[in-house]
Formats: structure tokens, C-alpha cells, sequence
């Protein structure tokens, strides 16, 4: 195959919890009695670092990030039992582990989080490395990307990034390595598809991709 190494991103892409971020979002502005958002404005509003996000459905000056934060952490773990991979993404990181890929999580979670819901759904072994986020902020990812190819050693022409946001294609270009969208997370198609990268709306196309 083409790649020796893959870099997955976790919320969206590995991680199916789309539908639980949403409600959590829903279940905010149900306590301040807000207006509802829909799911489409929920894609539109996705951004990187997470504050832009919420600069739309909130006055941050009066509910600031660190009231929303330990909030949204409360009403999303509320559906822990909800959140499941996505279909097919076991078997396909099974299948790169047997051919001797190197597999790296890149994500803007916590890292404490994301490890237990990896050992939680008991994929935590596939990967050589987590690189996650020390804090909630939900900030950049591309500074921890360069420091995960400057510990590995990896080769940029040997190298592709799997994610489901615009923020991925950012931290691919900024690294100079291949970009593979998937469709089934937290930014709707038609946006990814405005990127010009190779969307995939499953993980039986990705593995087509890969192999």
C-alpha cells in the first residue's frame, strides 16, 4: 500500500459522536433558554479554536468558556452509552495494524478522555501514539502535528491524514502530507467537498483508499 503511516483524527472520524455533541450543545441552550439549533447549523458553525463555535449561540461575555466548558463535558458524557466508532473503523484499523502501519491519533480532546473512550472501546492497542490536547480548549492541532513527525521520523510522501473538518486540512497542508475526508462527522459533505480533497462518506471507501 501507499502509506506507512496514518493519522487519525478521533472525534468524528474514528469516533462516531456526532448526534451527541449536538443534543449536548441542545441541552445548554435548553438550560439558558435559548432557541434550538438545527444539525446544518450546527455543521456551519464547527471551527477551530472551539470558542468560534460558540460565539454563535452564546455571549461569551456573559457565559464564558469556562462555564460552557465543564457544561458541555456534563451533558455529552450523559450519552457515553450513544457514542460508538464509527462503522468499520475497527476493522480497518485492525487491518492497517496487521500490515504493519503506524497509526497516530491527532485530536483537539482531552487526552485523558479520548484515552479511556479508546480503551473503552478497545482500539487503545492499535495505535503507536496519542497525541492529544493537555486542556479543553479544542485549539490547534497543527504545532502538535509537527512535533509528532519530528519525534516519529515520519516520511511527509509516506504519510495521510484521516478527518472529518476543515481544521484537518489545515494541519495536513501545514505538514505537507495527503488528506483524506470523511463525511460522517462534524462538517457536512458539500463543505468538505468545496476543499478538493478525496471525501469518503464510509470506511469500507476509505479502506478503498488506502489499499
Amino acid at each position: 500500500m501507499k502509506y506507512r503511516h496514518v493519522i487519525w483524527d478521533w472525534n468524528g472520524t474514528l469516533l462516531d459522536d456526532i448526534q451527541a455533541s449536538y443534543e449536548a450543545v441542545n441541552d445548554m441552550l435548553k438550560m439558558y433558554e435559548k432557541p434550538l439549533i438545527t444539525l446544518e447549523q450546527y455543521y456551519s458553525y464547527v471551527d477551530t479554536p472551539i470558542y468560534k463555535f460558540y460565539e454563535h449561540i452564546f455571549d461569551l461575555s456573559v457565559i464564558t468558556m469556562d462555564i460552557i466548558k465543564p457544561l458541555y463535558g456534563r451533558f455529552y458524557l450523559e450519552k457515553e452509552n450513544q457514542i460508538k466508532l464509527a462503522c468499520g473503523a475497527e476493522k480497518l484499523l485492525l487491518r492497517l495494524k496487521e500490515k504493519g502501519v503506524k497509526q497516530y491519533i491527532l485530536s483537539a480532546a482531552h487526552t485523558d478522555d479520548l484515552t479511556k473512550q479508546a480503551k473503552r472501546l478497545g482500539v487503545y492497542e492499535f495505535f503507536d501514539e496519542i497525541s492529544a490536547s493537555g486542556d479543553y480548549e479544542a485549539g490547534s492541532k497543527i504545532e502538535r502535528a509537527k512535533a509528532l513527525f519530528e519525534r516519529e521520523n515520519i516520511d511527509r510522501a509516506e504519510c495521510v491524514m484521516i478527518g472529518d473538518t476543515l481544521h484537518d486540512v489545515d494541519t495536513a497542508e501545514s505538514l505537507g502530507i495527503d488528506c483524506l475526508l470523511y463525511s460522517k462527522g462534524h462538517t457536512d459533505s458539500a463543505t468538505l467537498i468545496e476543499t478538493g480533497k478525496t471525501v469518503c462518506s464510509s470506511f469500507e471507501d476509505i479502506e478503498k483508499y488506502l489499499f
